[in-house]
């Protein structure tokens, strides 16, 4: 049951932040002129690309460590087993 819990506020969070986000982006559509607001549309594009290709790259090296620990664990069982 705990871990339930823990799925409807995770969603609900991200429900709440998405709600958050579209609001923020109405008053910017409104108030600002159409080129600005595409600006920073482009920027932010931009930007979650940017982000998204840090994540990747941090992915990569986890799993790329990962695999680095998983080949060397052979070797090292039976180094501890030979001693």
């Amino acid at each position: 049951m705990d871990e339930l819990d823990t799925i409807i506020t995770k969603k609900h969070w991200k429900d709440n932040k998405r709600k958050q986000v579209a609001a923020l982006q109405g008053r910017l559509r409104e108030e600002l002129p159409a080129s600005q607001f595409q600006m920073i549309l482009a920027w932010e594009a931009a930007l979650n690309e940017r982000l998204t290709d840090e994540r990747e790259s941090w992915y990569l090296r986890g799993v790329s460590d990962g695999l680095a620990l998983s080949i060397d664990m052979p070797d090292l069982e039976d180094s501890l087993l030979h001693e």
